[in-house]
């Protein structure tokens, strides 16, 4: 069987795994609702106003978002069929993309890395615009392989740069993050035009550039719009320390940069030996750029970018907010490995292969195991229709903070004749008067939900054990964390009886 045969199978398999995630139809966690009510709630015209719960998307996305949940419903799968379609396309694109800059070794295995991935997989099915932000990264990725391509055999035309300059302008409409990658190729392109002296092709890229730049001014001046509505103080208070510290210069900032680089690498990156995956990122990367500098520096310019907005407090590093980097670390990573199996394969064949396998086996055997016990956060549904199940006329609601979006998408639909709830303002610091309002009552729900920490249940448990008594309880257990096979507590349901005596 040839190696593009393999690669072909890798992608199907990546397909089915996140086709199967989809299916699974989990419950939506407090950031999808909150996204998701927006889009119930709004028109389209809605969709380019400031949205509620600081919630920001491209309008692009939230436009195929409503038009899913217009087809399909306001459900699960209205609501994830978007990111699901973009999963799905990116694998495939992605293949393209690798075998455009790698050989066929080097893209198989660059292909098997994307297909397993396993935040790659998990946010193919979350009602957010992270997937999107991922497939359109690639989609650049493959305008960018074919400048340099008609740039090398000479065909590149003022209308062919118009066309990929179109489609970029296009892109940001679609992801935020575009613009990173967008700027980082573009500076890639202009610094070796320069450093080789091809000013021949500076003319006819006024055009494409101008595209992009009228575009990004009509994006940016409706999402600015947006973002200054009360989000910079709230998403600068959340992620404090997921901002690069330009200054003070110190031991700790230092310390900053070491930590981040390794846990891009396992999450979202998606390998356990962060160590190996960084050694073999850099041992590509330099092989990239000795073979093709403006594709090297291509693919570490978008990072440059990021970590400079995020040192001006401009865009946090961390997590999901940076999936759209897995394919520019995928790409040295998967060429990196190759050139280092061909060095350790001369004194032993067997250790150049075990290095391989080492990179492969935990995202094999995660991927492996999701596909048939699905990844879950937040199992709220469940809980709800446990709470129905056995529910009676007059019981009371109370809703650990923050659980509003789950009382207006789950608790109105699953009971919607409820109307004593209440929702806890402000969680831990208060929920003691909260739950004095409730004293005297026979039968009181107690729902928790999006648990930042286990602690706090552990201690308002504590706290009604002392003033009631625990009539039944449900508790889900989930896979928060993409690298653990261990489920936590993430949503639960009790019922007290707060009249009584313990």
């Amino acid at each position: 069987m040839g190696i593009n045969y393999c690669l072909w199978i890798v992608c199907l398999f990546g397909i089915l795994l996140r086709t199967a995630q989809y299916l699974y139809n989990r419950s939506l966690w407090l950031d999808e609702l909150s996204l998701s009510i927006n889009l119930i709630q709004c028109d389209f015209k809605g969709l380019f106003l400031p949205l509620s719960s600081h919630q920001l998307a491209p309008f692009g996305f939230l436009v195929l978002q409503k038009w899913a949940v217009m087809w399909l419903g306001p459900n699960g799968w209205g609501l994830r069929l978007v990111p699901l379609m973009s999963g799905i396309c990116a694998v495939l694109l992605f293949a393209k993309a690798a075998s455009m800059f790698l050989d066929r070794y080097r893209a198989l295995l660059a292909g098997t890395f994307f297909a397993l991935c396993g935040s790659l997989i998990y946010y193919s099915s979350e009602a957010k615009q992270y997937s999107t932000d991922v497939l359109v990264v690639v989609i650049l990725l493959l305008i960018f392989g074919n400048y340099l391509n008609l740039r090398k055999s000479g065909k590149m035309t003022a209308v062919n740069a118009a066309i990929l300059g179109l489609m970029a302008a296009v892109s940001v409409w679609f992801s935020y993050t575009a613009a990173f990658v967008i700027g980082g190729l573009a500076v890639a392109v202009f610094i070796m035009d320069l450093s080789k002296g091809e000013a021949k092709y500076s003319p006819m890229m006024v055009l494409p550039a101008l595209l992009v730049i009228f575009s990004l001014f009509c994006f940016g001046y409706l999402s600015f719009c947006n973002y200054f509505h009360g989000v910079p103080g709230h998403y600068r208070t959340y992620w404090k320390d997921d901002f690069l510290p330009l200054w003070p210069l110190n031991f700790w900032n230092f310390i900053w940069i070491i930590e981040k680089f390794d846990e891009v690498f396992k999450y979202p990156g998606g390998f356990y030996y962060t160590g190996i995956a960084a050694f073999c990122y850099f041992v590509g990367l330099k092989g990239i750029l000795t073979k093709d500098q403006t594709l090297g520096f291509g693919l570490i310019y978008p990072i440059l970018l990021i970590l400079l907005a995020s040192g001006l407090k401009l865009y946090p590093f961390a997590e999901r907010l940076i999936l759209f980097l897995v394919p520019l670390i995928i790409i040295p990573v998967a060429s990196g490995l190759v050139d280092v199996m061909e060095i350790i394969q001369r004194w032993s064949r067997g250790f150049a292969i075990f290095l391989a396998v080492l990179l492969l086996f935990h995202p094999a055997f995660a991927a492996g195991y999701h596909l048939f016990h699905p990844r879950t956060r937040e199992e709220i549904q469940k809980v709800m229709n446990y709470v129905k199940q056995h529910y009676e006329s007059g019981d009371e609601l109370y809703f650990y903070y923050p659980n509003k979006q789950v009382l207006d998408f789950y608790g109105k639909s699953i009971l919607p004749k409820q109307k004593n709830s209440y929702v806890a303002a402000q969680g831990y610091v208060t929920f003691t008067k909260d739950l004095v309002r409730f004293k005297g009552d026979k039968r009181v729900w107690v729902i928790f939900s999006h648990l930042r920490q286990e602690s706090d249940r552990l201690a308002v448990l504590t706290y009604l054990d002392s003033i009631g008594r625990c009539l039944m309880q449900y508790e889900t257990k989930d896979f928060r964390m993409l690298f653990t096979l261990k489920p936590e507590i993430s949503s639960a349901a009790y019922l007290y009886d707060l009249g009584s005596k313990p």
